[in-house]
């Protein structure tokens, strides 16, 4: 994790293309990527059966490792509800310019549940 935002303080500056390589534990896809306002950032996912266990543990434990790591340092900001039929629960950490995020989503026509953990590059413009 510190890694990921030591390369985003910088907006990712650099060979970009090495960062797919980095695959956080169990992930079953980790990517960079470029946003319209020109930052660049890191995400992976963690696919479960729809509304497992498993996938609440596991967004819990991101969450609280996150807080451990940046709580001393980082503005919390927990997400405003959604009217949207399937369940979503996001924490964002914002740690100077570079915002880290868990989120938790249930998608019932997929009948999947999905972990989320995505890193935002501080914009250099």
């Amino acid at each position: 994790m510190n890694t990921l935002l030591e390369q985003a303080q910088s907006n990712f500056a650099g060979d970009v293309g090495s960062l797919p390589q980095l695959r956080l534990d169990g992930a079953d896809s980790c990517a960079t990527f470029f946003s319209p306002g020109g930052s660049r950032g890191f995400h992976c996912v963690w696919e479960f059966t729809y509304r497992a266990a498993e996938a609440e543990k596991a967004f819990t434990f991101f969450d609280r490792t996150l807080h451990r790591c940046f709580a001393d340092r980082a503005r919390v900001e927990h997400d405003q509800p959604v009217n949207h039929p399937d369940f979503y629960r996001l924490q964002r950490y914002h740690v100077g310019p570079v915002t880290v995020s868990v989120s938790l989503k249930d998608k019932s026509a997929l009948q999947k549940t999905y972990v989320f953990l995505r890193v935002d590059g501080a914009n250099q413009d």
